[in-house]
């Protein structure tokens, strides 16, 4: 073959190889799925909380199992809608994923909303383990319209004000205390606050303005949403837990490769519930035993006998939410029982 053939050749060969060296990074490129995720707090670098210690570490894992063939990108502080409608957006598919509270859409899971009923948890650990358990029992048809990944607990809620001290059930006579869900809503009427539905991203506004009198909240959000900066007391009673979803778009979960959906399935469930669950402890702790004596935030314990009083005035939620799940047709009874014997079971001794 003369040198000429060979050289026409040689550069076929090559843009051959260029082609197909090209054609290669392009599918890599499209291989690659970004998942979007719409976040309810701000970014931050604290090491205690949710962000930290849940959220990024998850996405993290995501992204080296599946070698950076699934990629999570964080849109803060409700970056691609208002987070206390995630689940609607994901099902539409605004945002991929979300994470939100259950009792942010009251009446949207009636059997879920057991776990909202008082005075069931200790910690968000037990909380968590339950939640998914009784997920896995009874939850699942609730949430047909999105893939969950996991359900978790944000573990016992305490009362905090602005100006007033709750020492005693009736000091809470007549606050305007805010309360998501129906469970909490008639547990602070029980106890004689008037409850207020509001958002928790947009607690720190109706704080500073006097639109509400308190919260019934979780302590560790007191330092991710900066609750600290306008309150002065927290009373610790550990009314109830709120659960809470990570759910991801169904279409967007198909088009992930099985051999994928399979690993992230792995590392979510009881496993990314625990992990939310304990992420709650440990920065109730941290905010309990460092934000609030450096804010200069009086913390009040009720005595075992002033507790008891206020779970005494609580006591009728539950025939209530029972009447309630009967009026739908929904077993209340079987899951009541069912969530009481998680509580025992996980609970501290």
């Amino acid at each position: 073959m003369s040198n000429r053939g060979m050289k026409l050749i040689a550069i076929f060969l090559g843009v051959f190889g260029c082609f197909f060296l090209f054609a290669g990074v392009e599918q890599t490129k499209a291989e690659q799925i970004e998942l979007t995720f719409n976040m309810l707090e701000p970014d931050n670098d604290k090491p205690y909380g949710l962000v930290n210690n849940m959220h990024r570490p998850w996405a993290a894992e995501v992204e080296k199992r599946t070698n950076g063939r699934v990629k999570i990108v964080f849109y803060w502080s409700g970056g691609l809608g208002h987070p206390i409608k995630n689940y609607e957006l994901v099902e539409k598919g605004v945002t991929d994923m979300g994470w939100a509270i259950t009792g942010y859409t009251p009446g949207r899971f009636p059997m879920a909303s057991v776990m909202e009923l008082p005075f069931l948890f200790d910690n968000g650990l037990s909380g968590a383990r339950a939640t998914w358990e009784m997920y896995e029992k009874f939850f699942n048809p609730e949430f047909k319209d999105v893939h969950v990944l996991t359900l978790s607990n944000t573990g016992p809620t305490d009362i905090i004000t602005a100006k007033k001290p709750v020492r005693k059930l009736e000091d809470l006579k007549g606050l305007r205390i805010r309360a998501i869900g129906a469970g909490p809503t008639s547990t602070m009427k029980h106890l004689g606050a008037t409850p207020v539905a509001i958002s928790i991203v947009d607690c720190y506004e109706a704080l500073q303005k006097g639109t509400i009198d308190g919260m019934l909240v979780a302590t560790a959000p007191l330092l991710a949403m900066r609750l600290y900066e306008v309150v002065k007391y927290v009373t610790e009673v550990g009314i109830y837990s709120e659960s809470f979803y990570y759910v991801i778009n169904k279409k967007k979960w198909m088009s992930i490769s099985p051999e994928d959906r399979k690993i992230i399935s792995e590392i979510s469930g009881a496993r990314l519930s625990e992990m939310g669950g304990r992420s709650f402890d440990q920065e109730s702790d941290f905010v309990k035993g460092t934000i609030l004596p450096k804010a200069g935030i009086e913390m009040i314990r009720l005595s075992k006998e002033e507790r008891e009083r206020w779970k005494k005035s609580a006591a009728p939620v539950d025939d209530e939410w029972l009447k309630d799940m009967e009026s739908k047709g929904l077993p209340g009874k079987k899951l009541l029982e069912a969530a009481r014997q998680l509580s025992e079971k996980y609970s501290e001794k």
